[in-house]
C-alpha cells in the first residue's frame, strides 16, 4: 500500500529569507552559496592530534607482534596496524583531493571578485586534477610505468568481459 504525501510548496520571495534550503526563485548572493565555502578547514587544525596518536597505536602495535608468540594472537593484533594504516591512506587521499577543490575554490573566488560566473567542477574533473597533481609529482619514468601498469589492467577486465571465442592468447 503506497502512502501518499504532500507535495512541498513552494515559497514566494519574502519567505525564502533566513532559509537557505528555502525553494525559491530567488538566486542566493555570492557569498552564501556553500559550493564555495570554508567549512572544514578548521576541522582538521582541531583533530591534528589524532594522527599523532594512531602512529603511537600502530608503533604499539607493531612492538607487541613481535613479542607476541602465540600463533592466535599474532592473527588477531597483525590484521589491526594493516587496517588502521589503510584507514590512514584513505584519509590522506581524502585530503589531497580536498585540497586541490579547495585550491579550485580560491582561484574561482578569485574570478567571482572580478565579476566572472563561477565554474562548478563535476566530481570527474576534480578527479583528472587530482590526478594531474600526482602526476605532475612524479618522475617521467615513475608515470611512465604507472600508466602502463593501468592500461594492463584495463586490458586484462576487457579481456575478461570478452567472449571466449573472440579472446586473444598473449
Amino acid at each position: 500500500m503506497q502512502v501518499r504525501r504532500p507535495r512541498p510548496q513552494l515559497r514566494d520571495d519574502s519567505d525564502a529569507e533566513g532559509y537557505p534550503n528555502a525553494k525559491s526563485g530567488a538566486a542566493r548572493s555570492k557569498e552564501e552559496d556553500e559550493r564555495i565555502s570554508d567549512a572544514g578547514e578548521e576541522e582538521a587544525e582541531n583533530f591534528a592530534f589524532l594522527e599523532d596518536y594512531r602512529n603511537d597505536e600502530i608503533r604499539l602495535l607493531k612492538e607487541e607482534l613481535r613479542k607476541t608468540k602465540d600463533q592466535r594472537q599474532f592473527e588477531q593484533i597483525s590484521k589491526k596496524p594493516i587496517f588502521i594504516e589503510s584507514r590512514k591512506q584513505t584519509q590522506q587521499n581524502k585530503a589531497g583531493v580536498e585540497e586541490v577543490r579547495r585550491g579550485h575554490i580560491k582561484k574561482e573566488r578569485e574570478l567571482v571578485k572580478q565579476g566572472k560566473e563561477p565554474f562548478y567542477p563535476k566530481k570527474s574533473e576534480i578527479k583528472k586534477m587530482v590526478l594531474e597533481k600526482q602526476f605532475s609529482k612524479m618522475s617521467d619514468k615513475q608515470a611512465e610505468r604507472i600508466i602502463a601498469r593501468k592500461q594492463k589492467r584495463k586490458a586484462q577486465k576487457e579481456r575478461k568481459n570478452m567472449p571466449w571465442e573472440r579472446r586473444e592468447v598473449s
